[in-house]
Protein backbone atom coordinates (compact mmCIF):
# COMPACT_ATOMS: atom_id res chain seq x y z
CA UNK A 1 0.00 0.00 0.00
CA UNK A 2 1.01 3.24 -1.01
CA UNK A 3 -0.19 6.26 0.76
CA UNK A 4 0.00 8.92 -1.89
CA UNK A 5 -2.09 6.26 -4.15
CA UNK A 6 -5.78 8.31 -3.47
CA UNK A 7 -7.88 4.67 -4.15
CA UNK A 8 -6.20 3.28 -0.90
CA UNK A 9 -6.46 6.41 1.25
CA UNK A 10 -9.68 5.28 3.05
CA UNK A 11 -7.70 2.17 3.78
CA UNK A 12 -4.15 3.76 5.71
CA UNK A 13 -5.78 4.66 8.86
CA UNK A 14 -6.36 0.87 8.75
CA UNK A 15 -3.07 -0.42 7.81
CA UNK A 16 -1.05 1.68 10.12
CA UNK A 17 -3.53 0.99 12.99
CA UNK A 18 -2.82 -2.68 12.22
CA UNK A 19 1.25 -2.11 12.38
CA UNK A 20 1.36 0.06 15.34
CA UNK A 21 3.15 -1.57 18.40
CA UNK A 22 0.35 -2.26 20.72
CA UNK A 23 -1.35 -4.52 17.58
CA UNK A 24 1.47 -6.49 17.21
CA UNK A 25 2.07 -7.14 20.54
CA UNK A 26 -1.88 -8.41 20.66
CA UNK A 27 -4.13 -10.82 18.69
CA UNK A 28 -6.06 -8.23 16.33
CA UNK A 29 -3.47 -9.48 13.35
CA UNK A 30 -3.80 -13.17 14.10
CA UNK A 31 -7.48 -12.96 14.52
CA UNK A 32 -8.29 -10.78 11.12
CA UNK A 33 -6.16 -13.39 9.32
CA UNK A 34 -8.35 -16.73 11.04
CA UNK A 35 -11.63 -14.84 9.82
CA UNK A 36 -10.12 -14.19 6.43
CA UNK A 37 -8.76 -17.76 5.89
CA UNK A 38 -11.90 -19.38 7.17
CA UNK A 39 -13.94 -17.22 4.89
CA UNK A 40 -12.06 -18.17 1.91
CA UNK A 41 -12.11 -22.22 2.72
CA UNK A 42 -15.61 -22.04 3.19
CA UNK A 43 -16.60 -20.03 -0.22
CA UNK A 44 -14.01 -22.65 -2.13
CA UNK A 45 -16.30 -25.66 -0.22
CA UNK A 46 -19.66 -24.00 -0.98
CA UNK A 47 -18.48 -23.12 -4.76
CA UNK A 48 -17.20 -26.90 -4.74
CA UNK A 49 -20.36 -27.84 -4.39
CA UNK A 50 -21.93 -26.26 -7.15
CA UNK A 51 -19.35 -27.27 -9.66
CA UNK A 52 -18.70 -30.67 -8.90
CA UNK A 53 -22.60 -31.34 -8.53
CA UNK A 54 -22.23 -32.91 -4.59
CA UNK A 55 -24.70 -35.79 -4.85
CA UNK A 56 -25.31 -35.38 -1.02
CA UNK A 57 -26.09 -31.53 -1.60
CA UNK A 58 -28.45 -32.98 -4.47
CA UNK A 59 -29.97 -35.48 -2.32
CA UNK A 60 -31.26 -32.19 0.14
CA UNK A 61 -32.03 -29.91 -1.87
CA UNK A 62 -34.85 -33.31 -3.60
CA UNK A 63 -35.81 -33.48 0.01
CA UNK A 64 -36.01 -29.48 0.73
CA UNK A 65 -37.93 -29.00 -2.82
CA UNK A 66 -40.09 -31.58 -3.00
CA UNK A 67 -41.39 -32.87 -6.45
CA UNK A 68 -38.16 -31.98 -7.98
CA UNK A 69 -35.79 -34.84 -9.24
CA UNK A 70 -32.31 -34.93 -9.15
CA UNK A 71 -31.47 -34.15 -12.61
CA UNK A 72 -33.83 -31.17 -12.31
CA UNK A 73 -31.77 -30.35 -9.53
CA UNK A 74 -28.40 -30.79 -11.91
CA UNK A 75 -29.94 -28.73 -14.58
CA UNK A 76 -31.03 -25.98 -11.92
CA UNK A 77 -27.55 -25.13 -10.61
CA UNK A 78 -26.31 -24.97 -13.48
CA UNK A 79 -28.19 -22.19 -14.56
CA UNK A 80 -28.10 -20.67 -11.50
CA UNK A 81 -25.77 -17.85 -10.85
CA UNK A 82 -24.92 -18.27 -7.32
CA UNK A 83 -22.49 -15.64 -5.33
CA UNK A 84 -20.92 -15.68 -1.71
CA UNK A 85 -19.89 -12.77 -0.30
CA UNK A 86 -18.05 -12.00 3.16
CA UNK A 87 -18.21 -8.52 4.19
CA UNK A 88 -14.80 -6.78 5.14
CA UNK A 89 -14.25 -7.07 9.02
CA UNK A 90 -13.79 -4.51 11.09
CA UNK A 91 -10.98 -3.39 12.65
CA UNK A 92 -11.44 -1.88 15.98
CA UNK A 93 -9.74 1.40 16.80
CA UNK A 94 -9.65 1.86 12.87
CA UNK A 95 -10.12 5.66 11.62
CA UNK A 96 -11.88 6.45 14.97
CA UNK A 97 -14.67 8.85 14.59
CA UNK A 98 -14.66 12.50 14.80
CA UNK A 99 -13.32 13.54 18.36
CA UNK A 100 -15.96 15.58 20.26
CA UNK A 101 -15.15 19.40 20.99
CA UNK A 102 -14.68 18.14 25.06
CA UNK A 103 -12.48 15.17 23.75
CA UNK A 104 -9.92 17.28 21.59
CA UNK A 105 -9.33 19.74 24.61
CA UNK A 106 -8.22 17.01 26.53
CA UNK A 107 -6.19 15.48 23.41
CA UNK A 108 -7.99 11.86 23.98
CA UNK A 109 -8.38 9.12 21.78
CA UNK A 110 -11.66 8.42 21.05
CA UNK A 111 -11.61 4.69 20.10
CA UNK A 112 -13.95 3.01 17.06
CA UNK A 113 -16.42 1.83 19.53
CA UNK A 114 -20.33 1.73 19.85
CA UNK A 115 -20.04 0.48 23.38
CA UNK A 116 -19.28 1.91 26.75
CA UNK A 117 -18.40 0.64 29.87
CA UNK A 118 -21.39 0.82 31.28
CA UNK A 119 -23.06 -0.88 28.29
CA UNK A 120 -21.04 -3.97 29.12
CA UNK A 121 -21.72 -4.09 32.75
CA UNK A 122 -25.65 -3.73 31.97
CA UNK A 123 -25.23 -6.88 29.57
CA UNK A 124 -23.27 -8.55 31.89
CA UNK A 125 -20.01 -9.36 30.43
CA UNK A 126 -18.32 -6.84 33.49
CA UNK A 127 -19.03 -7.42 36.65
CA UNK A 128 -17.85 -4.08 38.44
CA UNK A 129 -15.60 -3.19 40.18
CA UNK A 130 -13.25 -4.61 37.70
CA UNK A 131 -9.12 -4.28 38.38
CA UNK A 132 -7.68 -3.75 34.86
CA UNK A 133 -3.79 -3.33 34.03
CA UNK A 134 -0.98 -3.24 31.81
CA UNK A 135 3.00 -3.82 32.15
CA UNK A 136 4.06 -0.67 29.94
CA UNK A 137 7.98 -0.05 29.80
CA UNK A 138 8.41 -2.37 32.73
CA UNK A 139 5.69 -0.38 34.66
CA UNK A 140 2.61 -2.26 36.10
CA UNK A 141 -0.01 0.14 35.44
CA UNK A 142 -3.54 -0.73 37.19
CA UNK A 143 -6.97 0.81 37.24
CA UNK A 144 -10.25 -0.14 38.38
CA UNK A 145 -13.58 0.02 36.23
CA UNK A 146 -16.31 0.81 38.68
CA UNK A 147 -19.88 0.15 38.86
CA UNK A 148 -20.92 3.40 37.54
CA UNK A 149 -18.63 2.57 34.19
CA UNK A 150 -15.87 5.18 35.09
CA UNK A 151 -12.67 4.37 35.35
CA UNK A 152 -10.27 5.13 38.59
CA UNK A 153 -6.75 5.56 37.90
CA UNK A 154 -4.38 6.91 40.65
CA UNK A 155 -7.54 8.37 42.83
CA UNK A 156 -8.37 9.79 40.07
CA UNK A 157 -11.86 8.76 38.38
CA UNK A 158 -11.76 9.08 34.79
CA UNK A 159 -14.74 8.71 31.95
CA UNK A 160 -13.54 6.45 29.85
CA UNK A 161 -10.79 3.80 29.67
CA UNK A 162 -8.75 5.78 26.77
CA UNK A 163 -8.56 8.89 28.90
CA UNK A 164 -7.77 6.74 31.78
CA UNK A 165 -5.07 4.86 29.68
CA UNK A 166 -3.38 8.30 28.72
CA UNK A 167 -3.20 9.10 32.05
CA UNK A 168 -1.42 5.70 33.07
CA UNK A 169 1.10 6.59 30.35
CA UNK A 170 1.69 10.17 31.28
CA UNK A 171 2.67 8.62 34.63
CA UNK A 172 5.29 6.61 33.10
CA UNK A 173 6.48 8.75 29.59
CA UNK A 174 5.11 12.38 30.77
CA UNK A 175 3.41 14.21 27.93
CA UNK A 176 3.59 14.98 24.88
CA UNK A 177 4.41 18.67 23.58
CA UNK A 178 1.25 20.78 23.25
CA UNK A 179 -0.82 17.85 24.95
CA UNK A 180 -2.05 17.26 28.41
CA UNK A 181 -1.43 12.84 27.99
CA UNK A 182 -0.63 10.98 25.31
CA UNK A 183 -2.80 10.15 23.13
CA UNK A 184 -4.20 6.25 23.67
CA UNK A 185 -6.75 3.50 22.07
CA UNK A 186 -7.73 2.65 26.14
CA UNK A 187 -9.82 -0.31 24.60
CA UNK A 188 -6.57 -2.00 23.39
CA UNK A 189 -3.34 -0.80 26.00
CA UNK A 190 -6.07 -2.27 29.31
CA UNK A 191 -6.25 -5.77 29.59
CA UNK A 192 -8.08 -8.07 32.04
CA UNK A 193 -7.58 -11.09 33.65
CA UNK A 194 -9.94 -13.79 31.59
CA UNK A 195 -12.17 -16.50 34.10
CA UNK A 196 -10.64 -19.25 32.35
CA UNK A 197 -7.24 -19.83 33.64
CA UNK A 198 -7.34 -16.10 34.53
CA UNK A 199 -4.69 -15.03 31.35
CA UNK A 200 -4.86 -11.12 30.45
CA UNK A 201 -6.69 -10.13 27.35
CA UNK A 202 -7.47 -7.08 25.60
CA UNK A 203 -10.83 -5.24 26.85
CA UNK A 204 -11.21 -4.80 23.85
CA UNK A 205 -12.34 -8.41 23.59
CA UNK A 206 -15.42 -7.76 25.81
CA UNK A 207 -16.36 -4.57 23.68
CA UNK A 208 -16.57 -6.48 20.57
CA UNK A 209 -18.35 -9.52 22.12
CA UNK A 210 -20.87 -6.66 23.43
CA UNK A 211 -20.98 -5.36 19.89
CA UNK A 212 -21.57 -8.69 18.24
CA UNK A 213 -24.82 -9.29 20.12
CA UNK A 214 -26.08 -6.17 18.96
CA UNK A 215 -26.42 -7.17 15.03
Amino acid sequence: MRISDTPSASHVGDTLYLLSKEQMQGRLLDELWKVHFIDRNVSLSIDSLWANEDLALIRLICKKAKGVTPSEVRSALKRAKIRIDFPVPTIPGGRPPEPTTRAKSLGAATPASDATFGQLIQAGLIRAPLRIEREYKGVHLSALVRQDGKVEFDGQVYESPSTAAGMARKSVIGAPSGRPFPQTNGWTFWMYSDEDGGRLRQIDNLRRHYLARQK
